[in-house]
Formats: structure tokens, C-alpha cells, sequence
């Protein structure tokens, strides 16, 4: 016979997994929104200084195209090069910051939504289950 397993709420109010003979196990725990929000905000700003040159390159020769002055990727990106270090930031702070701002909230709604999600389509399928009488069939 299998030992019986269940359940419970530990001393901190946590669910932990107990078996006949063992100690509780605590589950882990998820991160807080604000843990998730500075790795979102940290991540969003580090990327956007990241791939501020290369979007300076791509409006320069965006520009250029519209002028009628077609050059390649690498005769673009000299020419970006050679400009003053102040244009390649030149708009980075604002990019920052909206980036900065957007990813910390994405990723604070991702960890707080899946979870709740995960739990609702659970309880759908159990409901569906139990309305087409197959009771718990998995």
C-alpha cells in the first residue's frame, strides 16, 4: 500500500507536500511583483542602451533613403562613426525610460496573471469533466 499523501498549510501559511514518515517540504515560493518588476526595469533599460546605435544607424539610413542617398549597412554605420559620440545617445533617454517603464510592468503582469490563469482553465476543466460525467478523469 502507498503511503498517503497530502496537502497542507505549514506554520508560515505556505502549502507543503507531506508523506507518512517524512518531513513537510516547503513548496517554493514565487517571486514578489517587485522583484519582477526591478528585473523587468533593469533588463528593459539594458537593452535599449543596447540597441540604441543600431537604431541610429537604421533612421540614418532610413533618412538618407528618403532623400534619395542609398548607401549599405556598413557605409552607413562608418558614417555614424565618424559623427560625434553625443549623436549615437541622442534620444537614448527617453527610449530608456518608456523601455524601462514598459518591461517592468509586462513582467510583473506575466507573474501575477499565469498563475491565475493556470488555476481558472484547471477549474474549467474540472467543470467540463464533471458536466460531461467523467468526474476527475485525469
Amino acid at each position: 500500500m502507498a503511503p498517503a499523501a497530502a496537502a497542507v498549510k505549514g506554520a508560515a501559511g505556505a502549502a507543503t507536500d507531506v508523506m507518512e514518515g517524512e518531513a513537510p517540504k516547503q513548496r517554493p515560493k514565487k517571486p514578489p511583483g517587485l522583484a519582477s518588476a526591478l528585473s523587468g526595469a533593469i533588463s528593459g533599460s539594458l537593452i535599449s542602451a543596447c540597441v540604441q546605435p543600431l537604431d541610429v544607424v537604421r533612421t540614418k539610413m532610413q533618412a538618407d533613403a528618403a532623400r534619395g542617398l542609398v548607401r549599405g549597412t556598413l557605409a552607413t554605420a562608418g558614417v555614424v562613426m565618424t559623427e560625434q559620440a553625443a549623436m549615437h545617445s541622442h534620444g537614448a533617454a527617453p527610449r530608456i525610460l518608456k523601455r524601462t517603464t514598459q518591461t517592468a510592468l509586462v513582467w510583473t503582469m506575466y507573474e501575477e496573471l499565469v498563475p491565475r490563469i493556470t488555476a481558472l482553465g484547471f477549474a474549467a476543466r474540472a467543470a467540463w469533466d464533471e458536466a460531461a460525467g467523467r468526474g476527475a478523469a485525469r
